[in-house]
């Protein structure tokens, strides 16, 4: 489970995130995950999305904000 990717909003689109998130995700196959999930805020859906993320189950409340749970087969 990724609890918390989150870079400083002044490197927003730099390609930070997304470099974190491979990672992430090498990290956790070289483990033998076949999966892995996460959390996501209504603002960092999309990004997930893009990167083969899938809705994994209904949405909730977490911390007072909407969560959206994912998934991604490795």
């Amino acid at each position: 489970e990724i609890t918390l990717n989150y870079v400083d909003p002044v490197a927003r689109f730099s390609g930070v995130s997304s470099a974190m998130i491979l990672r992430l995700e090498a990290e956790a196959r070289a483990l033998g995950l076949a999966s892995v999930t996460l959390e996501s805020s209504l603002t960092a859906a999309g990004f997930y999305r893009a990167r083969g993320y899938t809705d994994d189950g209904e949405s909730g409340v977490k911390h007072g904000l909407p969560n959206f749970p994912m998934v991604k087969q490795l």
